[in-house]
């Protein structure tokens, strides 16, 4: 009886960890939500679906329609490539503030300056 409760237990333990492992690594779920720029005078709203982001702006245009994360994203700052190739890289300054620069495709105009957005 007692090996079965010490299996049990280290077997809840290493699932336990696993599983905080894994929430850390993938953790974006900071960008979730409406972002407003004050020196664009504008609102983005991001939603994750699976494993794609939809970009809309307050006035009802898609930014992005299903950008997919890249590799080199973590939980300070993550890349979003769009079909297209235009990159949107959005770095997490802290839970409310974040900074936002979209990069086009070489050959497509749509490069922006850095730009600081504020969580709603």
């Amino acid at each position: 009886m007692k090996k079965i409760l010490v299996s049990f237990f280290t077997l809840a333990l290493c699932l336990t960890v696993l599983s905080a492992c894994s929430n850390e690594k993938n953790n974006d779920s900071w960008l979730q939500g409406k972002w407003y720029s004050k020196s664009w005078n504008i609102a983005y709203a991001f939603v994750k679906n699976n494993d794609t982001w939809k970009i809309e702006d307050s006035k009802g245009n898609i930014i992005s329609e299903s950008a997919s994360q890249s590799e080199g994203s973590s939980d300070k700052g993550l890349t979003l490539v769009d079909k297209n190739g235009t990159q949107f890289v959005i770095n997490k300054i802290d839970s409310s503030h974040i900074k936002f620069q979209q990069l086009s495709k070489e050959g497509l105009l749509g490069t922006t300056a850095a730009v600081e957005f504020v969580k709603k």
